[in-house]
């Protein structure tokens, strides 16, 4: 079975250069456990991606011990192959010694790389492992080549871009001289990666900490329109662009999927396999009908769509009627499993054996370059029977329980001497235990951690001086608006310092500027939600003519595009982060601020994680708000309403509890926000709040408010939230403060 494996998994596909083609892509397969790493590799994988602990985006996957790891890493090395550890969660300060502790070990193992979301723990590793592949997570939602810019200064080589950018647009990335890692098989979002709180919010279960509920895949009733699983896309299955992915330059086909078990990732890896080999060798798309068999029912959700690489949205790619996934046939599990989940890889040796009355017994094995002699007792002359030739090879060739194969063995036997079974079992183990010692570990075993963790940790436990810092802060209000009823409202109201409108609003309507200085108020800008690589330069231009005319005192941004776009028109003293650029631990906050004068706290933390890693001086609060919980290049109304509608500027879709959730298509760049169906409100805390001294700017958020609530909102904040809180209140969230999500 051993040979009919390597025969079968093992053909080199790197040997077959077509004329023209400059680079041969990587086939990136997910692993949740061992036995699905060792599958993938088997079915042809050049790399598998795999989660420590809880330490990465599934956390309810089975992930793997530091030990399952350090032999997964040995297997793929002799191989040539590679494995890519996920730190693509954020991670708590309380979190970041446990986490460095399991990455050291798995560093000097010879981890070939990470897939990172949290830039704290990017420059952590940046500074702790400078030899070792950083990759942006999707979750880090780069979605064009000015983000993607910015990561350069932290190593990164690769960047996994959101799922919904077009080929167009991972050329962008690629131009920047970094490798683009894309998705083409798997589950797919409804939302941009690392820019969802549904769950978190409406549950208590973050997607940024590993463990989404799938608010997405639920049953929801969009007003006035239809009704199913309007938010649950199919399946993505891009087997059939795979000849323009590879002719556009993309380094990395990645398979979603690592909670699903090892019949889906060898079998899918293995038609992947053979489609990339077929287009490499021949310049044709070749599927089979097997294989075309296998991506159709391996774990996959009623339809299959291929993504967004050719189109923006649409709803052929949502499941509307059924979320779950198709049954696996029997048949089809167990032949995968037979196929590639059966045995391992084998590395071919050469070996040669001296058998010579009178000298010791000498047994060579060669690896490539690498060389293991070992020698035995002295041999004996027979006494009756010499030791044949036959029966040499028969226990010398036995490597089953080895990663090896002999597939050349020369005897030098002199004829005359004799050899017990024993001592040739021993000196081929001795041999072969060996050879996988200088093989594996000798070979990628060369690093060595000299930094004690504590150095690389001293932030932790120094951010804050509580007792001399809280006294001092007086927190100020800024509010943020969507629309001009809103901001009217906030330009009468005495104690807002500051309001923050959008930029799209502002250069619409010129005069809104006048009227916010006449108010004595701050102005700000804030960015795009969303700022994909086709919007760069319509948001420049809007960009220069705010800075050029309406001379503004700030910019928000919430992505590390904006952020980049921010950066070229302002300083960094003028320069906010928002929600979604995440301040979970002490070295994100630390990044944050190398490119900010201000960084909002994330509402996932509760006020313990909070205080234990502020910058007081320099963070903002939400105190009121309905919080984003997710952006969608979806279109719930083209889903759910027969077709795009510009002007309709708002509509509701409700879950099966009756709880309803704001969406607000945002037309100019072509996405959906979705609100939480409820406001975060620390009205009934503020005080307390206050006290804890986390922030000097405290934000009220205005979204789907009317010009009425406004008012009222404002009004109640002003007073102090003292005395009855007025209707619009009456339903609301203290948000994760005083909880903290999963």
């Amino acid at each position: 079975m051993a040979s009919e494996i390597k025969d079968k998994k093992q053909s080199d596909h790197k040997s077959s250069y077509r004329e023209g083609l400059l680079f041969l892509p990587e086939l990136l397969s997910p692993a949740g456990d061992y036995e699905t790493a060792v599958g993938a590799l088997n079915a042809g994988a050049d790399a598998v991606y795999l989660g420590a602990s809880a330490f990465s985006a599934r956390a309810y996957a089975k992930n793997l011990d530091t030990e399952e790891i350090i032999e997964i890493i040995r297997y793929a090395h002799l191989f040539g192959k590679k494995i890519y550890l996920t730190s693509n969660i954020l991670m708590r300060n309380s979190e970041l010694k446990e986490l460095l502790d399991i990455t050291d070990r798995l560093y000097e193992a010879g981890l070939d790389g990470c897939i990172i979301q949290d830039l704290g723990v990017l420059s952590l590793f940046s500074e702790r492992y400078p030899d070792m592949e950083r990759h942006a997570s999707t979750q880090m939602a780069i979605l064009s080549s000015a983000g993607a810019r910015m990561l350069k200064k932290y190593g990164v080589t690769r960047v996994v871009p959101g799922r919904e950018l077009s080929l167009a647009e991972v050329k962008a990335i690629k131009a920047e001289g970094l490798q683009a890692e894309c998705f083409i098989h798997g589950a797919m979002c409804y939302g941009y990666s690392g820019r969802c709180l549904m769950s978190s919010l409406a549950g208590g279960r973050s997607g940024n900490r590993g463990r989404c509920a799938g608010p997405c895949r639920q049953f929801y009733r969009c007003d006035g329109g239809d009704e199913g699983y309007i938010i649950s896309m199919k399946d993505m299955c891009s087997v059939k662009a795979i000849p323009e992915l590879i002719d556009a330059g993309v380094d990395s086909f990645k398979i979603e999927g690592r909670m699903k078990d090892a019949a889906y990732s060898a079998g899918v890896t293995s038609v992947y396999r053979h489609v990339i080999d077929d287009y490499i060798r021949t310049g044709r798309f070749i599927l089979s009908k097997d294989d075309e068999y296998a991506l159709k029912n391996l774990y996959i959700r009623s339809e299959v769509q291929e993504g967004y690489y050719f189109k923006h949205n649409g709803k052929d790619m949502i499941s509307v009627d059924s979320p779950a996934y198709v049954k696996v046939p029997d048949e089809l599990k167990s032949a995968v499993r037979e196929k590639f989940l059966s045995g391992r890889l084998k590395t071919p040796v050469s070996a040669k054996i001296i058998v010579k009355k009178g000298e010791a017994l000498t047994f060579e094995l060669n690896a490539g370059t690498c060389t293991i002699t070992k020698k035995g007792d002295v041999v004996d002359a027979a006494s009756s029977k010499p030791t044949q030739d036959d029966v040499i090879r028969e226990k010398i060739c036995m490597t089953g329980a080895t990663d090896y194969e002999i597939t050349e063995l020369l005897i030098d036997n002199d004829g005359e001497s004799f050899v017990p079974m024993r001592a040739l079992k021993k000196i081929r183990r001795n041999a072969f235990e060996e050879l996988a010692e200088s093989e594996s570990f000798g070979k990628t075993n060369t690093r060595k951690i000299t930094k004690d963790i504590g150095d690389g940790l001293s932030l932790i436990g120094t951010s804050s001086k509580r007792g001399k810092r809280k006294a001092a802060l007086e927190p100020v209000y800024y509010a943020g608006v969507s629309d001009a009823g809103q901001l009217s409202e906030v330009i009468n109201s005495g104690f807002i310092g500051a309001v923050i409108v959008p930029l799209d609003l502002l250069t619409d309507n010129g005069n809104l500027a006048e009227d916010i200085r006449q108010s004595g108020k701050s102005l700000y800008l804030r960015l795009p939600g969303i700022v994909r690589q086709k919007d760069l330069g319509r948001i420049r231009k809007k960009l220069n003519k705010a800075v050029e005319e309406y001379c503004p005192d700030g910019v928000y941004a919430d992505s590390y595009d904006a952020l980049a776009l921010a950066s070229e028109f302002f300083e960094k003293e003028k320069i906010h982060t928002d929600l979604h650029m995440y301040s979970f631990n002490s070295y994100s906050i630390r990044e944050l601020l190398t490119e900010a004068a201000y960084y909002t706290i994330d509402v996932e933390s509760n006020i313990r994680n909070i205080e234990e890693k502020s910058e007081p001086e320099n963070a903002e609060l939400i105190a009121y708000g309905h919080i984003p919980v997710m952006y969608s290049a979806g279109c719930v109304i083209l889903t759910a309403k027969g077709g795009c509608n510009r002007n309709e500027n708002r509509t509701f879709i409700s879950d099966e509890k009756g709880h309803s959730f704001p969406v607000i298509p945002v037309h100019e760049y072509c996405y959906n926000v979705i609100y939480n169906c409820v406001p975060t409100s620390l009205h009934t805390v503020l005080d307390d709040v206050k006290e804890a001294g986390i922030a000097k700017v405290f934000r009220l958020e205005f979204t789907v408010e009317s010009e009425e609530d406004t008012r009222r909102i404002l009004k109640y904040y002003e007073d102090g939230a003292r005395g009855d809180a007025p209707g619009c209140l009456k339903q609301y969230t203290n948000g994760h403060l005083f909880r903290g999500a999963m």
